[in-house]
């Protein structure tokens, strides 16, 4: 299977060295600049497009697009996909002067400080519920990479998720926020409760370290929906499930999906409320 999708590997290190090129120069330039993990939409579409053999991406540069489209044997068009590609290494905010900084720069540029910072680590993606809606009967699945830097050892891990537009679960919460949200954006965060509950499928899942990659899991033909667990693998805790919800893992780190997704149910959330000021420092 890997030596199948030799393009996409290939693709995937030089991704990998350059962003390992990007967080060197994040630590080392000390201007307050952003340049790890930048732009990565584009790189998205591209690795889901040499993931998946015979089909394309938009050949559109502003959008209003499918952002990949899968063809058969004559080149027709058999149905869409939607690809994120979302890094979890936000911005850190300085703990002495609260100013925010890249994450990877080891210097506040204000005041000096070099060792009190919070890390965001709270990166969504942003899934278009009028798209999803709109053309729930051509677009099959959306793709959601997703990226963590692990400083203990200096790697970058990698993960990729498809998620069906025929998951009950995940439509009921793209219609919620079609109808009741303020905006049209699902902010989806990974590894949360909306995500774990909304069927992903793990397609990849790699270690890459700057002089070798370890591949744990490869499948991009997989449709095995992902245990329900009961920790946020990103945070380490417990996800907020109600305790009724937590009842059902006994014990246990996870539990089977599609024994399981229909004792969960949708959380209320605050549909509508503005943002409130948003201030610049």
């Amino acid at each position: 299977m890997i030596a199948e999708n030799e393009e996409f590997f290939s693709e995937i290190e030089e991704w990998k060295n350059r962003e390992f090129i990007n967080i060197d120069k994040e630590k080392t330039k000390n201007k307050n600049h952003c340049h790890a993990f930048q732009n990565l939409g584009n790189d998205g579409e591209l690795l889901t497009s040499v993931l998946f053999p015979n089909s394309v991406g938009s050949g559109n540069k502003g959008g209003y697009s499918f952002d990949n489209t899968q063809l058969n044997e004559l080149n027709q068009i058999v149905y869409h996909r939607e690809c994120k590609f979302c890094s979890l290494d936000g911005s850190k905010t300085c703990k002495k002067c609260g100013r925010k900084l890249p994450r990877f720069q080891e210097k506040c540029v204000f005041c000096n400080n070099t060792t009190e910072f919070k890390v965001d680590h709270s990166s969504r993606c942003g899934i278009s519920a009028k798209s999803t809606i709109k053309y729930k009967n051509k677009i099959k699945e959306h793709i959601c990479f997703v990226s963590k830097y692990i400083p203990e050892d200096n790697s970058i891990k990698l993960f990729c998720f498809k998620i069906n537009t025929d998951n009950e679960y995940f439509m009921q919460y793209v219609d919620n926020q079609y109808v009741k949200g303020k905006g049209y954006i699902c902010n989806l965060l990974p590894f949360s409760r909306d995500f774990n509950l909304s069927g992903p499928i793990k397609i990849l899942e790699m270690n890459l370290y700057k002089d070798t990659t370890k591949v744990e899991y490869f499948d991009p033909l997989n449709e095995t929906i992902s245990p329900i667990p009961l920790r946020n693998w990103n945070t380490g805790k417990i996800i907020n499930y109600s305790d009724e919800e937590k009842q059902l893992f006994n014990g246990k780190d996870c539990i089977v999906y599609k024994e399981n997704i229909s004792k969960f149910s949708h959380k209320k959330k605050a549909f509508g409320k503005s943002r409130g000021e948003v201030s610049r420092k």
